[in-house]
C-alpha cells in the first residue's frame, strides 16, 4: 500500500505538471487570439495564403487592398442617400447612412474575403457567382436609403 501511495502522489504530481504546462501553453494562444479578435472587431484581418500562393498572388492581393482603401477614403465605394432625415435630423440621417454604407462594405469585404481564402481551381466560377449574388443582395437591402455599392468597387475584388 505504501508503494501505491507513493505511485499516486508521483502520478499526481506529473499530472498536475502536465496540466499547468498545457495551461501556460494556451494562455499565450488566447493572448494572440484576444489581439487577433482586438484587429478583427475594426475588419483587419490576416490573409491566410497557403504554401503553393506565388508572390505575384500575395502582390495583386496587396494592390487590390490599396484600391478598395483609396476608394473607400475617396468616398466612391459604396454611395447613399444625403436628404435621408431621422427624428427630423439630418445629421442623425446622415449618420445612419454612413452606418448603413460601413455595414454593407463590410459584409461584400467579408464575403469577398471568404472566397478568396477557399477558392480552387475547380470552385472558381461559384466564388464569382457567390461574390455577385452578394453584390446585389446588399444593393438590394440598401434600397430604401438609396445605399449602393459601385460597380468600381466590386470590379476591385
Amino acid at each position: 500500500m505504501i508503494v501505491t501511495g507513493h505511485l499516486m502522489k508521483a502520478l499526481n504530481v506529473l499530472v498536475k505538471q502536465l496540466l499547468d504546462d498545457k495551461i501556460a501553453e494556451k494562455s499565450k494562444e488566447l493572448l494572440v487570439i484576444d489581439e487577433d479578435m482586438l484587429l478583427e472587431s475594426f475588419a483587419l484581418y490576416k490573409p491566410k495564403f497557403s504554401f503553393q500562393s506565388s508572390d505575384e498572388y500575395k502582390k495583386r492581393l496587396d494592390a487590390i487592398r490599396e484600391k478598395q482603401k483609396a476608394l473607400i477614403k475617396n468616398n466612391t465605394a459604396a454611395s447613399g442617400s444625403q436628404t435621408w432625415t431621422v427624428n427630423n435630423s439630418k445629421s442623425e440621417g446622415k449618420k445612419m447612412v454612413n452606418d448603413m454604407i460601413k455595414l454593407v462594405l463590410r459584409s461584400f469585404n467579408n464575403e469577398c474575403d471568404y472566397c478568396v481564402d477557399h477558392v480552387k481551381f475547380n470552385n472558381i466560377e461559384s466564388s464569382v457567382k457567390r461574390i455577385e449574388k452578394s453584390f446585389e443582395a446588399l444593393n438590394k437591402l440598401g434600397t430604401i436609403m438609396q445605399v449602393s455599392i459601385s460597380k468600381e468597387y466590386k470590379q476591385a475584388n
